[in-house]
């Protein structure tokens, strides 16, 4: 009897995670300090997400789950170097993957305080490789609205990320 109660709980258990990881789905956010299309240039700073995504030369990937708030002060450009400097104030632009509809919003705040610029990136069905030349844009597709509060500029000035669902 207890064989067959813990077969019925481990089945149960392995159900509701495979909804719940299937609901998440893959995305990530790739921190970039350039504007390619002003530099011809992309230097990768950081990269947060879930699940498989672009990851170039030894820049740091930091996993990322639905409600993570990251303080990019407290974020290094190489994960492993100790003498990395933070990623805090760097990010002028960024590449958006993603299976399924999820929110990034970056902060000139550390605090993610809405008091100062931000910028919402919310992916409305799926985004492969979607390019946000600035964070100082507003834009809108069938898959991707992206809207940015102004106080006084946030190229180059991001502080803190947030995903949620």
């Amino acid at each position: 009897m207890k064989k067959i109660l813990f077969i019925f709980v481990a089945f149960v258990c392995v159900t509701l995670f495979s909804r719940s990881a299937k609901a998440q789905g893959n995305y990530s956010i790739v921190l970039y300090e350039e504007n390619h299309e002003t530099t011809g240039n992309l230097y990768v700073s950081g990269t947060f997400g879930s699940g498989p995504t672009v990851k170039k030369d030894k820049n740091s990937y930091y996993n990322a789950g639905i409600g993570f708030h990251a303080n990019l002060k407290k974020y290094k450009v190489y994960e492993f170097v100790t003498n990395s400097s933070s990623l805090n104030d760097r990010a002028r632009s960024a590449k958006i993957y993603s299976d399924g509809p999820v929110t990034f919003t970056v902060y000139d705040s550390p605090d993610a305080k809405t008091n100062d610029d931000y910028t919402v990136i919310r992916v409305k069905t799926a985004a492969n490789g979607v390019y946000i030349s600035s964070f100082e844009n507003n834009y809108e597709d069938d898959n991707l609205k992206v809207t940015y509060y102004r106080k006084n500029g946030l190229d180059g000035k991001v502080s803190s990320l947030i995903i949620t669902q």
